[in-house]
């Protein structure tokens, strides 16, 4: 499960403290019915932009790294404080990404995730933004989630947002947007206005979103684009279909989670 910047704060960077606990609980939730849990979570940067009062999300690179070293550990502190509440012990993890790309850090990365796992510890994800080279290389961690469900070979990623799922536009600028709510061509979505439109703290947008699930989907894990910050309630599985090789094919689908 990866959450964006605006579903863990808002606009003014202050953490969404009731949006996380329902988080929590529903993660809380289906790991004591034994389920392998791991959350990526952007909002470090959100943080210590917070802390540090700045008017505006840097532009620099040195300054967005500044801000993250600040706020990376309040953030995790949350989740850990949160979960531990619920009986849940969690393990903070931060990834770069040249953590994924190169094959030995790849496979440490592997091998630390399964352990974790089999503990019955819940890995918090997030990228290592004081060490990365280029600013916030995973595009507000969609691509980061998206690069850790394959490394684990999840069943499913789920994406939480602040709209309800894909839409055909922007529904905050075109009221007439529709919501899409089964993807199985990625290449039907190129007609439709996906653009990188984000919070003033966040630096996704649903393109890094569709773009991920394309990742995702493509190794054969369903995913879920859905609203993080409506009421709590589990998010519809996609449907599964086979595919002209045999194999199953999952798509990605709107849902209010």
């Amino acid at each position: 499960m990866k959450l964006g910047s605006s579903v863990v704060a808002d606009g003014d960077g202050e953490p969404r403290l009731e949006v996380l606990a329902g988080v929590c609980d529903a993660l809380a939730s289906i790991h004591r019915e034994g389920a392998e849990v791991i959350l990526v979570t952007s909002g470090a940067i959100a943080r210590g932009m917070r802390v540090m009062a700045l008017p505006q999300r840097p532009t620099a690179i040195g300054q967005l790294q500044a801000a993250s070293a600040v706020g990376q550990g309040k953030l995790y502190r949350i989740y850990d404080e949160l979960l531990r509440a619920r009986g849940v012990t969690s393990a903070q993890v931060l990834l770069t990404f040249f953590d994924m790309s190169a094959r030995t850090h790849y496979l440490n990365a592997r091998q630390t995730l399964a352990t974790l796992l089999e503990w019955r510890v819940l890995p918090v994800i997030n990228e290592n933004d004081t060490t990365a080279t280029d600013e916030i290389s995973f595009g507000d961690n969609d691509f980061l989630a998206a690069q850790v469900a394959v490394l684990i070979t999840a069943g499913e990623l789920i994406l939480l947002t602040d709209i309800d799922g894909l839409f055909t536009a922007d529904p905050r600028r075109h009221p007439d947007a529709h919501i899409v709510s089964e993807v199985s061509d990625f290449a039907a979505l190129e007609g439709m206005e996906i653009g990188h439109t984000t919070s003033p703290l966040g630096s996704g947008g649903m393109r890094s979103k569709v773009v991920a699930a394309d990742m995702a989907t493509a190794a054969g894990i369903s995913t879920v684009i859905c609203n993080g910050r409506g009421p709590a309630s589990p998010p519809a599985r996609p449907a599964t279909a086979p595919s002209s090789s045999g194999s199953s094919t999952r798509s990605p689908r709107a849902a209010r989670c």
